[in-house]
């Protein structure tokens, strides 16, 4: 049986046209999965305002989806779902929007974790840098102990040539 997907996506200025993706929908005959960014930074970044409305759009979208709807005012009509979605993202001219529906021979557990890997970026945690104290510490400590065990003059200890790692 195939499977479905649409990239559910956010257009916060239609002039522009430009996009970012916020969810996907993966769907058979029967079922309809539904999932969205779990870190909305990106999009409040790219936003022009307020996102609340998103949220909302989501907590709309899983409930719909728990019942076999594509979106909001779906309605099950003997209709094919693909084609359903297929009306919606021709039509819509909202801030979120639809792509149109693709097709997979994967199953629809499998389609919806690819799409998801692979149309929602969830930013990454920033690595931490590690500053070079460490370093630091051991220089300040070879300045030191250089002085005092080397039996050197202040001059030498300082000399950046006898302080090499």
């Amino acid at each position: 049986m195939a499977s479905y997907y649409s990239i559910i996506q956010y257009v916060p200025n239609p002039i522009t046209d430009e996009r970012i993706n916020v969810g996907v929908v993966a769907f058979d005959a029967q079922i309809v999965k539904v999932k969205f960014l779990s870190n909305w930074q990106r999009v409040k970044d790219f936003s022009l305002g307020d996102i609340n409305f998103l949220y909302e759009f989501q907590h709309r979208m899983q409930i719909l989806a728990s019942q076999g709807l594509l979106f909001p005012g779906d309605c099950l009509n003997g209709q094919a779902p693909q084609e359903r979605l297929q009306k919606v993202a021709e039509n819509w001219m909202n801030s979120i929007q639809f792509t149109e529906p693709s097709a997979s021979l994967e199953s629809l557990d499998i389609l919806f974790k690819d799409t998801i890997n692979e149309y929602l970026v969830e930013p990454k945690k920033a690595e931490k840098i590690v500053p070079e104290v460490v370093r630091d510490r051991k220089r300040a400590i070879k300045i030191k102990f250089g002085y005092y065990i080397m039996g050197g003059s202040i001059s030498r200890a300082f000399n950046p040539a006898k302080l090499s790692d």
